[in-house]
């Protein structure tokens, strides 16, 4: 259910759907993650924070992960912290565009934007988390028949 108000942009359902598994299910990474983005969501980014670094105790070679939280230290303020997330990151996966952008950003002292909730222009930041991803554009979420027809 959360996943799900998640799409249709209840970030506070989801939220609660959240912590409500978490309660039940504390070791469940995909739980923390989808947690951390509905906070990133409602600009909780301390709890954003939080709920990342329980993913990456229980899965740490998620750069996702890794990235988010690092986002969101940046957007705290905490600067120093957001470097060393994207240095560590950079050692690890070299080619991760998005990384090489926010440490450039911070090191320029600009200040990332959060992505729109809907828009159809280009976006500064794509968190890399609950993206859905098609090369025809289209939503595979979207309501089609089951059976082929």
């Amino acid at each position: 259910m959360a996943l799900s108000k998640y799409h249709l942009e209840d970030y506070k359902g989801a939220g609660d759907d959240c912590r409500r598994a978490l309660t039940l299910q504390p070791y469940i990474a995909d739980i923390y993650e989808l947690y951390g983005m509905t906070n990133i969501r409602v600009e909780r980014y301390d709890s954003a924070i939080v709920a990342f670094s329980h993913a990456l105790d229980i899965t740490p070679d998620n750069r996702d992960y890794w990235f988010n939280r690092a986002y969101c230290l940046y957007q705290v303020g905490d600067s120093k912290a957001a470097l060393q997330q994207l240095d560590y990151i950079l050692k690890r996966w070299k080619t991760f565009d998005a990384a090489t952008q926010l440490r450039a950003d911070i090191v320029a002292g600009r200040k990332p934007k959060q992505q729109p909730m809907k828009s159809n222009t280009p976006q500064f930041y794509k968190l890399p988390s609950l993206r859905i991803e098609s090369d025809d554009k289209s939503n595979p979420m979207k309501n089609k028949p089951l059976f082929g027809h």
